[in-house]
């Protein structure tokens, strides 16, 4: 039974790499470089903040928003925007809440 679950998962693990495309070091900076487009674009079409004011990185479909808004709700609205965009697996919020900016 434990021999069949490796397996399945080693399985598992190969399709999604093989279906992400997975080829090399330059195709990941390009599918996270697209997917912080994607996130910047969405951002920007938001209301909200200013989108100058919030920087979007993507690392392996792992979106760190950076950046200042000037209330809580602006920051979770835009962690929110983020979350539902395609290829985006999770979100690390480091916006910081600057009243009066």
């Amino acid at each position: 039974m434990k021999r069949f679950l490796i397996a399945a998962t080693a399985v598992a693990l190969a399709a999604q790499l093989g279906a992400c495309g997975l080829s090399g070091p330059s195709s990941l900076a390009a599918r996270d470089a697209a997917v912080a487009e994607r996130v910047k674009a969405a951002i920007d079409q938001a209301s909200g903040p200013s989108p100058a004011a919030v920087e979007v990185v993507a690392t392996g479909g792992v979106v760190t928003l950076y950046g200042t808004v000037e209330v809580p709700n602006e920051s979770e609205h835009v962690a929110l925007v983020a979350s539902g965009v395609n290829g985006v697996r999770s979100v690390v919020n480091d916006l910081i809440v600057i009243r009066g900016s």
